[in-house]
């Protein structure tokens, strides 16, 4: 269930939800807390019936996507967090697919507003056996068809880059694409009250409703030429404005109803046109690293899959909230609700393809695997793969490759945490070459020394190829983007300490930002001189090797430092070590505090500016952004 800023709806909300679970025993509530500034948190503290996961990146479907990826359930049900559900909902929703082997069954809402006392039936949510489609604040679906499809795609629904309404209907045609033969079926009597605002808000809507599923429509029956969609397109345009008008000027619901008539009409010509114009390979997403065994279990098995193993099983990370954060609390760094990471494992395809830029992983049967294919901010049907309209050139490779590389890591924060710990699960195999991101770095050449990787095994990608490999290793991720695995921090740990030296003294350090041209952060004289009195010691660490930086952090007792990729390193830090951690308030990325939980560190968070700043959310803050030095005094 995801929720933003819903504080004053979740009470009655998750109070319905609770009664509707008590018949079935070991089901899951989880909300997907979508950056949310207002009571939702402190309700979610007095909630332990609630799994409470904090969702850094913006958009409605990345909250239901990441609550997807949590889950562990066979079926998923999605509300939303401001839907009422009615005495029976979840039976009635979840029994075509308990009972009667469908795939997806949607329910009904009835939009109920919130400013008036008046219930206004809505016609587009309700559904019926003649029209499919998928409804998000009010559907199930099999886990193995969401996951196959790789989620909601994140561009659709409010705060989308590309359609603010209707991705419903696009997983549900990317489901039909992937696995024709998935039964949908209606459930009316499945009834949620839907808050909304007001009439108007409603209807347009179900306007935007309209509009998208024409172009959905469109898009599948294509044209042979550009000719007649151009027209049609036109003529329908044309066609809409009078109603437009008529529905300004007077709001009936047989205006609103003529009107969402003609928008679908016009809307199905542009996307006849738009396919006409985009002509281009099918999406087709396949399995997750992580279902693999599954797969193998039930028969499903790919034929060029040659062999899957589990090396870490699932494991729930403990949380709880930062120590102090100044000058006020945010949700991020607040979270008590553990997070799950699914069992790790490694899977050896024959024939398959590496992607250079953004990277991702086709088998032989031209799957997508979509939990190793990152392309940031989007689902993975909708990978940068799909959208190109020119093909890398191909480079075959001879021989077993193993595959380290993941998008971003050439950066150092993603190096570290979720590229070289992957060696851990490809303990035991040899392969003739390791594929990473970029050997020009320091960082990856000294860590794959480290490692024990020869230097003539390493093979870069160069961002314009295609890698069609004869056998590929492929590990899974150590985790999500920002979830560390505690299996991969033990791993780093004993990996930089068979090589550390023999220092023992405990130090007080602080690092500054020289070099990096972004969220560089120099003390003052001023600041030196008061922490340099306290017993701190200033280190740039882009002038060290990494062996030396590693070293630093495991003799460290207290840090200070700016948000930046050298706390990766908070992996190596003893039990209780201090950590100050100055975050702009435009940035709240709680990576790092959930690497100080995993290493039972003593986390302070300290954000620049007041509690009534407004958040702007900022990937290169400058230096005005950083707290100032004056609370890093006080603070100290």
């Amino acid at each position: 269930m995801p929720t933003w800023n819903r504080g004053h709806l979740l009470p009655s909300c998750l109070s319905g939800l609770l009664a509707e679970i008590q018949r079935f025993p070991g089901a899951e509530i989880i909300l997907a807390d979508n950056r949310s500034c207002d009571a939702t948190l402190a309700f979610c503290a007095d909630c332990s019936e609630i799994l409470y996961l904090p969702v850094s990146e913006v958009g409605v479907n990345h909250a239901r996507n990441r609550a997807a990826y949590a889950a562990k359930g066979g079926i998923f049900v999605f509300l939303d967090s401001d839907c009422l559900p009615q005495p029976g909902w979840l039976d009635s929703l979840t029994r075509p697919l308990r009972e009667e082997g469908a795939g997806i069954a949607c329910g009904a809402a009835l939009a109920v507003c919130t400013e008036q006392d008046c219930r206004v039936p809505d016609e587009d949510l309700i559904p019926k056996p003649i029209r499919e489609d998928i409804f998000e604040n009010n559907f199930a679906v099999r886990a193995g068809l969401f996951r196959r499809v790789g989620g909601f795609n994140v561009e659709l629904g409010p705060l989308g880059s590309r359609w603010r309404t209707h991705e419903g209907r696009d997983l549900l045609q990317r489901i039909r694409r992937v696995q024709p033969g998935a039964r949908w079926v209606g459930v009316p009597e499945a009834v949620v009250h839907h808050f909304i605002k007001t009439r108007g808000g409603h209807s347009s809507l179900g306007g935007r409703r309209a509009w998208w599923g024409g172009i959905q429509i469109g898009q599948q029956s294509g044209a042979p030429n550009l000719l007649k969609p151009a027209a049609q397109a036109l003529w329908n345009a044309i066609a809409t404005l009078p109603f437009l008008l008529g529905t300004f000027l007077r709001r009936s619901p047989s205006n609103l109803a003529r009107f969402r008539n003609k928008v679908h009409r016009f809307g199905e010509s542009y996307g006849t046109l738009w396919a006409a114009v985009h002509r281009g390979a099918p999406r087709e997403v396949g399995t997750t690293i992580e279902r693999m065994s599954e797969l193998c279990a039930g028969g499903d098995r790919p034929k060029s899959l040659l062999d899957y193993r589990e090396v870490w099983p699932e494991v729930r990370v403990p949380m709880r909230a930062a120590e102090l954060q100044v000058p006020f609390q945010h949700p991020f760094f607040s979270q008590t609700a553990p997070y799950r990471i699914p069992s790790r494992g490694v899977a050896i395809f024959e024939s398959a393809c590496i992607l250079a830029n953004p990277v991702g992983v086709i088998t032989r049967e031209g799957c997508l695997l979509g939990e190793v294919s990152v392309d940031w901010g989007r689902a993975a049907a909708d990978h940068a793969w799909f959208r190109k309209k020119r093909r890398d050139p191909e480079i075959s490779l001879p021989g077993t490759s193993a595959l380290l590389a993941t998008t971003g890591g050439e950066s150092f924060y993603h190096w570290i945490i979720e590229c070289l710990p992957r060696i851990a699960l490809l303990e035991g195999v040899r392969p003739d070459r390791w594929i990473v991101n970029d050997t020009e770095k320091p960082f990856i050449r000294e860590s794959l020394a480290l490692a024990g990787v020869p230097a003539d095994r390493i093979y870069s990608l160069s961002g314009k190829e295609l890698l069609k490999c004869e056998r590929l290793v492929v590990p899974s991720l150590p985790g999500p983007t920002g979830f560390p695995h505690p299996s991969a921090v033990a791993w780093l740990g004993g990996l930089f300490a068979e090589n550390a030296s023999s220092q023992k003294t405990r130090i007080r350090l602080c690092l500054v930002r020289t070099k990096n041209a972004r969220r560089r952060w120099v003390p003052s004289p001023w600041l030196q001189k008061k922490m340099a009195s306290a017993g701190y010691i200033f280190v740039s660490l882009e002038s060290l090797k990494l062996q030396q930086q590693a070293d630093l952090f495991r003799c460290a007792s207290d840090i200070v430092a700016p948000h930046g990729a050298a706390l990766a390193f908070l992996a190596l830090c003893p039990e209780k070590t201090n950590v100050l951690e100055l975050v702009p308030a435009g940035y709240p990325n709680p990576c790092f505090y959930r690497l100080s939980r995993i290493r039972r560190l003593q986390h302070t968070v300290l954000f620049s500016g007041c509690k009534d700043r407004p958040p702007v959310w900022d990937l290169n803050p400058d230096n005005s952004d950083w707290p100032s030095e004056s609370q890093i005094v006080d603070f100290l």
